[in-house]
């Protein structure tokens, strides 16, 4: 399977608006004749292709998988000028498992002045999905010298820990009475995600919290679904031993 083959099928995943754009992005890479995962590489960085465009090819890169494209992803995660385009190159990076990228992240997540670059940051370090970055992402969302809109990112990135990482909801649950609305409603969501039934108590004491999250409800709501969700996977749990028990 070519190249070009393999990112329609990627595109056509993709739910509208974006797959309409990413399809005239597609035509237009096949009118330049950059078909290829070498041409792709070399012309990300080409300065006289529209950055839309190459902004979609350092999406399609981080998804093709090959890891020929990293020193190029590398390039435009240290000196790309064009928002756009860095913020693809990070999740690329990320995508690519380009644990050597890892500290850029933290920088950025950490030190940049643009919100923008630092959540494509977290999620970069979201998808290394090593314990690495995991302990990275949990340095953030714990120290209250960052700010709290950068915490809830790092705190929301966590949802995606593994059992493997149990220790990571005891560090978290003491977030769930810290100060900041944002804070509790984002500690309360990444718990329903990655804890037990032994954290229902802890989110129980959320539930009376009417603060609103503009954009995202009630601090109780997500208190609830949260509990919700914790049982709803205990459930299933004893289902699957009981099914295991009568086959």
């Amino acid at each position: 399977m070519n190249t070009i083959t393999t990112i329609k099928e990627i595109v056509q995943k993709l739910s509208h608006p974006h797959l309409r754009e990413a399809q005239s992005h597609l035509t237009e890479l096949q009118k330049k004749n950059i078909t290829k995962i070498d041409e792709l590489i070399e012309n990300v960085s080409n300065e006289t292709i529209d950055d839309d465009l190459r902004s979609f090819i350092t999406w399609a890169l981080g998804r093709l998988g090959n890891k020929k494209a990293v020193p190029k992803l590398q390039e435009l995660l240290n000196h790309e000028t064009n928002k756009k385009v860095k913020q693809e190159a990070i999740k690329s990076l990320g995508l690519l498992g380009d644990n050597s990228s890892r500290d850029t992240f933290v920088r950025i997540v950490t030190a940049s002045n643009d919100d923008g670059l630092q959540t494509s940051a977290a999620y970069g370090l979201r998808l290394l999905a090593t314990k690495q970055s995991y302990d990275n992402l949990l340095q953030i969302a714990t120290n209250e010298t960052v700010d709290d809109k950068i915490r809830s990112i790092a705190i929301d990135a966590l949802s995606d820990v593994n059992s493997d990482y149990e220790e990571f909801v005891s560090n978290l649950l003491p977030l769930l009475n810290d100060k900041s609305p944002d804070i509790r409603f984002a500690t309360a969501y990444t718990i329903g995600h990655i804890g037990s039934h032994s954290h229902i108590d802890k989110l129980s004491s959320l539930t009376l919290d009417k603060t609103v999250i503009v954009g995202l409800g009630s601090i109780s709501e997500i208190a609830q679904q949260s509990i919700e969700m914790i049982e709803n996977k205990q459930n299933n749990y004893y289902w699957g031993l009981e099914n295991s028990d009568t086959t």
